[in-house]
């Protein structure tokens, strides 16, 4: 089954633009995933997401590392259950990571809480394609 998920398009300094899409855990718990295809691993907040996730035991503790080659000491995990947009998706395999400064770069310039980031291995496993003309993110599920 095809679906569509509203995109919001940020504009940032430079004349570049960062995707991002509602996300929630449950009602009381939620803020935005930044649509990273860069990103190999979606990779969520680990002060948020720690009580929906549940330790990957399969995938060995990694190191990763940002654009920067700073080391950002990944715990592997899966998501027990989140929603993007209006439908929801289970067992997401992902890595927890600090992203207090990327939330607090966003709260600054766009007033959005970031929960996470939506990686490449997400992207792929459910084929999506970006929309750009109408702000859609694509998926099949």
């Amino acid at each position: 089954m095809k679906i569509s998920i509203p995109i919001t398009v940020i504009k940032v300094e430079g004349g570049g633009y960062h995707l991002i899409v509602k996300s929630r855990f449950n009602s009381f718990v939620g803020g935005y995933l930044i649509i990273d295809t860069g990103a190999s691993m979606s990779a969520f907040d680990r002060d948020t997401c720690i009580p929906f996730s549940e330790e990957n035991i399969q995938i060995s503790e990694i190191q990763s590392s940002g654009i920067t080659n700073e080391s950002l000491h990944a715990k592997p995990v899966n998501i027990k259950k989140i929603f993007i947009g209006r439908f929801h998706f289970k067992n997401i395999q992902a890595v927890v990571i600090d992203l207090a400064h990327i939330k607090q770069l966003y709260e600054q310039f766009a007033k959005k809480n970031i929960i996470g980031l939506l990686g490449s291995n997400f992207l792929k496993e459910h084929k999506a394609m970006i929309d750009y003309k109408n702000n859609f993110l694509h998926l099949d599920i």
